[in-house]
């Protein structure tokens, strides 16, 4: 059984045996896969992050082997920590998204973040678009308009959040508190140039994730704790 070449995107890939790989797989139609793909001599730069690629695959269970593979675009240009950006989006959804469970909204806005990346400054702003909208396609959208209680969010109120309650009201200080505005620009998708708003935006899409990691922690989150303290935090 055989599957038509589609687009896909590389999120991961390992060695397997001679010039062969294991291959995680972002596909438009078929959601996540994994893959064995045989290279070719001088193949073997084909298969990178940020490149959109046509695939299609054969073989039946967990591992098929691809039929296709050829590059549809250039690889975006991604650089220091746009580089990271992209490999913490990767990461996500190769740790969030179950097999053959197709999301072709969120696969479209992936490339439309990678877009932005490249072309933008304002990486921040691009990494809480692509997690608001895999939250919402993984069906835990957060509900921004409103607190724990139903009333509106009030931008002069501080707030924090708890999963499965939402944003409570809260005058203690703590870090992971939330002013109102800053929820209230995420809602509106609000670009955010002070870091203040930022910080909160990133607090509250942290938590958010970390439910569903349940605890275990990302390793490319790691590649911005060297610069944290000189740069703006991702």
């Amino acid at each position: 059984m055989g599957v038509a070449a589609q687009p896909a995107w590389l999120l991961h890939a390992r060695p397997f045996r001679e010039r062969s790989r294991i291959v995680e797989l972002f596909t438009q139609a078929n959601g996540r896969i994994a893959a064995v793909a045989h290279l070719k001599r001088g193949e073997e730069g084909l298969l990178q992050p940020f490149r959109p690629l046509l695939v299609g695959w054969r073989g039946r269970g967990e591992l098929p082997t691809l039929s296709q593979c050829e590059a549809a675009a250039p690889a975006f240009s991604l650089q220091g920590r746009r580089n990271w950006c992209g490999l913490y989006l990767n990461e996500l959804l190769l740790r969030l998204l179950q097999r053959e469970d197709a999301h072709p909204q969120l696969f479209a806005h992936y490339g439309h973040v990678l877009t932005g990346l490249v072309e933008s400054e304002a990486e921040a702003i691009w990494l809480r678009r692509f997690e608001r909208e895999l939250l919402d396609a993984l069906g835990y959208a957060l509900n921004l308009e409103a607190d724990c209680v139903g009333a509106a969010i009030d931008p002069e109120v501080t707030y924090r959040w708890r999963a499965g309650q939402g944003f409570m009201p809260n005058s203690t200080a703590s870090e992971w508190n939330l002013r109102g505005r800053s929820i209230q620009m995420l809602a509106r998708g609000e670009d955010a140039d002070d870091p203040s708003v930022q910080r909160d935006q990133r607090t509250l899409m942290r938590q958010a994730l970390d439910e569903l990691l349940e605890g275990k922690p990302l390793k490319s989150r790691q590649l911005f704790q060297p610069r944290m303290r000189n740069t703006k935090e991702s």
